[in-house]
């Protein structure tokens, strides 16, 4: 997105027809820095540029586990750092000096762990795990309902193209995971058998219920009825000859030799340098030089705040008895579980409505994108969060995300939605309000 400037603002607001000043040297260098670089890296990440509604590599998916990968991105970065430093900070205004600032910072973060390569080599060998693996993003992508679309006869050529390359990404982790088998870095326990489990939900779908047959189950207008029985057939002898045998095949790795392999701890500080990478990934999350200890001493004042504030809460609602008496009954009273999972989409719903209703309130400039409440796909929900959110385009043309999950519905409380709907009024002085 591109900054605006103060001066720029200012003459906007003015009524005078006059032909517009060119933009001073530097602040035209810095933009012009930042579009190459981001044309660059939607080269390099076909699958960016896509979750952008960006069509230009849409028949692509990327290499990202390959050395090649990590070789381009590391050459990038401290191409644009060079870039960067050729740019007089000083002759930029104060929101461009941000942007510099702020575009230096995140490249020089990238450039970090690109150039630590006992920290790169971490990462690059752990490439899958129950949370943000290629096996449940990309499905979704390939599902009809996700990022890629499915308009034309070519959108659902480069669908069945990226799902080959898809398939050789899975075979492509199986070599990275034994690297780290040979490393000794390797992921917990805990984090292989949900990506187990979640291989062999989406391989027990078979075929013609499988997330990657759902373009082919409604069609565009436009799509002639020959190519429509093309690519259903295409689409289901792809799915049983590629994507199901290269599922099956990690997913018998990870069983039969790399799970046995796989620590018993979790947590990164248990894991062959995992406290370089704890370090790292707390100042990349932060922008701060916190150590670990300064983070958690910084969560045991939060978690003491709120139970400063949840004891207020108490008070307010009338209810006697301990404070874990208290938390109990908020995690295991019937009233603040969902009677079913349309119950809990509803709650959401609602909460949309109210947002749409008041938005216009607090801001002018709405965005044209618009939002959607999904439920996360069935292969995905023992692990995924209560809710996620999967951010549309910035055009409109396909719809930001929130994903809730009513897998597990009881543990799914109505008062974390937040709705007005659930609202609870317990009796005064009850000895458990109950």
């Amino acid at each position: 997105m591109r900054l605006v400037s103060f001066a720029t603002l200012i003459a906007l607001a003015v009524p005078v027809v006059a032909q517009p000043l060119p933009a001073p040297p530097e602040h035209a260098r810095l933009f012009a820095l930042f579009q190459a670089s981001d044309e660059a890296e939607l080269r390099r990440n076909p699958i960016e540029a896509l979750s952008r509604g960006d069509l230009r590599y849409a028949d692509k998916l990327g290499d990202p586990f390959s050395d090649a990968h990590y070789d381009a991105e590391r050459a990038a970065a401290a191409s644009d750092l060079v870039a960067l430093r050729a740019i007089d900070r000083s002759r930029l205004d104060a929101v461009d000096q941000l942007a510099y600032d702020s575009f230096e910072w995140q490249t020089r973060a990238s450039l970090r762990l690109l150039t630590d390569r006992p920290l790169l080599l971490s990462l690059a060998v752990r490439p899958i795990d129950h949370f943000s693996g290629i096996h449940l993003w990309y499905p979704d992508i390939a599902s009809g309902k996700g990022a890629a679309p499915f308009n034309t006869l070519a959108d659902y050529e480069n669908n069945l193209k990226r799902n080959a390359q898809y398939a050789a990404l899975l075979d492509e982790s199986i070599a990275r995971f034994r690297q780290g088998m040979r490393e000794k870095i390797v992921q917990s326990r805990l984090t292989i058998r949900n990506v187990i489990d979640q291989l062999n939900a989406q391989i027990g779908q078979g075929i013609e219920n499988s997330t990657f047959y759902g373009p082919v189950r409604q069609f565009p207008g436009g799509i002639s009825a020959k190519d429509q029985q093309r690519l259903r057939a295409a689409y289901a002898a792809q799915i049983r000859t590629v994507l199901i045998p290269a599922e099956t095949r990690l997913m018998n790795f990870l069983k039969s030799e790399y799970l046995p392999a796989a620590r018993p701890t979790i947590g990164l500080s248990k894991m062959k340098g995992g406290m370089r990478m704890y370090d790292y990934l707390i100042e990349a999350n932060t922008t701060l030089p916190l150590t670990a200890d300064e983070v958690h001493q910084l969560g045991l004042r939060e978690v003491d705040r709120i139970k400063r504030e949840l004891a207020e809460q108490q008070k307010i609602v009338g209810f006697n008895g301990a404070p874990k008496q208290f938390y109990a009954f908020l995690r295991s009273s019937p009233r603040f579980q969902p009677k079913s999972a349309v119950a809990l989409r509803d709650g959401y719903l609602a909460i949309k409505a109210k947002v749409e209703q008041r938005i216009t309130e607090q801001f002018a400039l709405l965005p044209r994108t618009p939002l959607e409440i999904r439920p996360v796909p069935a292969y995905q929900e023992k692990t995924a969060a209560g809710g996620s959110y999967n951010p549309g385009t910035a055009d409109g043309t396909r719809p930001g995300v929130f994903y809730y999950n009513s897998y597990d519905l009881p543990s799914r409380l109505t008062w974390e939605i937040c709705g007005a709907n659930w609202a609870w009024r317990p009796t005064l002085g009850s000895g458990s309000a109950g």
